[in-house]
C-alpha cells in the first residue's frame, strides 16, 4: 500500500480517522487502543474483542462493511500493538468543528476551495490526486505566476500543505452547473454551499446577502465555536443588537399564529422562516395571516426582523427578495449558516 497519503493533511487520511472515530464512537464496549501504522498497512488495535461478545474477524467484517468509506483503505483490526507500529493522531477539535464530524470528501473539498477562491478566479476546476499529492487548477482566465503564488497561500491557509500545484488554462471552461434541488437531500444543512455555485440561482440582492454572511463566518467560525469571549455583539448586526423589547418566533417547521398576537407585545419579533421541505409546510403569509404589503411595511418599520440559518435553498426565494427590497439602509435579514 501507498501510504504517502499520511503525510499531507487533509488527505485520504481524514476519510479514514472519520470512519474510524464513527466506529469507536459506536461500539465504545471493545477496548479500543487507537489507530496506527508502519509505513505498509493500517492497523486499528482492540484488545480482548472476546468480552464484548464479538471476534477480530467479526469486528474486521463490520468494520469494512458498515464503516470503510468506498474506495478507501481500511485498517485491518489486531489485538496487540507492533513494535513498529506508529500511532496516528485522531482528528482535533478544530478538524472536527470544520467538517462537523463527517468525513472529507469531494463535495467538502470543492466548497471549501470555491468559498475561499477570490472572486475574479471564477470560474474554475480543481482537482487533488492522493498518489502524489498535487493540486490541479483549471481557470477560464490565465492566471500569472505570481498570481498562481497567492493562490498556493489560500490553499495552504487551509491546511494543504506538502502538496504541489499545477496552474492550466481553459477559455472554453463553462459556468458552474450547480443543481441546487439535486443537492439538498444529500447535503448537509448546516454546511454553506458556496455563493459562487449559486450565481444565477437566487436574486441578486439575496446572494450578496449570503455571501456577505459567508464571509464573515468563514473569517470567524473557529471563534464563534471555541472562544468564550465572543460576545452576541461581535456577531450580529446593528439591528438585532439594537432590539429592547423583542421575542423570537421559530417557524421553520412548526405552526403558528397571527402575527398581530406578537407585535402587539413586543416592539420587535424575530422570525425564523419556514423551510419550504419541512413537514406540513405552510406559506409564510398565511401561517401569520398577514398580507405581502402589510409584511414589508412591518420591515420598513424595524417591527419585523429574519433569520435563515440553513441552507438559502431551503426557504421561499421570493419572500426574501421582497424583505431585502426594503431593507438596504436597515437590514433585517441575518443568513445566520455555519460554513
Amino acid at each position: 500500500m501507498d501510504m504517502s497519503f499520511l503525510n499531507a493533511p487533509p488527505s485520504m487520511i481524514e476519510n479514514i480517522k472519520a470512519s474510524y472515530e464513527s466506529f469507536v464512537l459506536q461500539h465504545y464496549r471493545l477496548d479500543h487502543v487507537g489507530l496506527f501504522h508502519d509505513n505498509r498497512m493500517l492497523y486499528a488495535v482492540v484488545k480482548t474483542p472476546e468480552a464484548a461478545g464479538m471476534s477480530l474477524r467479526e469486528v474486521n467484517e463490520l468494520y469494512n462493511h458498515q464503516y470503510r468509506t468506498m474506495g478507501v483503505p481500511g485498517p485491518v483490526f489486531v489485538e496487540k500493538e507492533g513494535e513498529n507500529f506508529i500511532k496516528i493522531s485522531l482528528r482535533t477539535p478544530f478538524e472536527r468543528i470544520n467538517l462537523f464530524g463527517q468525513s472529507f470528501n469531494t463535495s467538502v473539498f470543492n466548497n471549501q476551495i470555491n468559498k475561499a477562491m477570490p472572486l475574479e478566479r471564477h470560474p474554475f476546476h480543481v482537482r487533488i490526486n492522493w498518489a502524489d499529492n498535487s493540486f490541479k487548477f483549471t481557470f477560464k482566465n490565465a492566471v500569472s505566476e505570481a498570481d498562481f503564488q497567492d493562490i498556493i497561500l489560500i490553499c495552504e491557509g487551509l491546511g494543504y500543505y506538502g502538496y504541489s500545484y499545477e496552474n492550466n488554462t481553459d477559455h472554453q471552461l463553462a459556468e458552474y452547473d450547480f443543481n441546487v434541488e439535486a443537492t439538498r437531500k444529500p447535503s448537509g444543512n448546516l454546511t454553506l454551499i458556496s455563493g459562487r455555485y449559486l450565481k444565477n440561482k437566487f436574486p441578486r440582492s439575496l446572494l450578496d446577502k449570503y455571501e456577505e454572511d459567508q464571509e464573515f463566518w468563514y473569517q470567524n467560525k473557529f471563534s464563534i465555536f471555541s472562544d468564550v469571549s465572543m460576545t452576541r455583539e461581535d456577531c450580529l448586526p446593528d439591528a438585532f443588537k439594537n432590539a429592547a423589547n423583542s421575542c423570537f418566533v421559530d417557524a421553520t417547521v412548526f405552526q403558528r399564529n397571527n402575527i398581530r398576537e406578537y407585535i402587539s407585545l413586543y416592539d420587535t419579533v424575530i422570525i425564523a422562516l419556514p423551510i419550504i421541505d419541512g413537514p406540513g409546510y405552510r406559506d409564510f403569509y398565511e401561517t401569520f395571516q398577514l398580507k405581502r404589503t402589510e409584511l414589508l411595511e412591518l420591515v420598513r418599520r424595524g417591527r419585523v426582523k429574519f433569520v435563515v440559518y440553513q441552507n438559502l435553498h431551503r426557504y421561499h426565494s421570493e419572500l426574501l427578495a421582497d424583505v431585502l427590497s426594503v431593507d438596504a439602509l436597515f437590514p433585517t435579514v441575518s443568513c445566520s449558516f455555519p460554513a
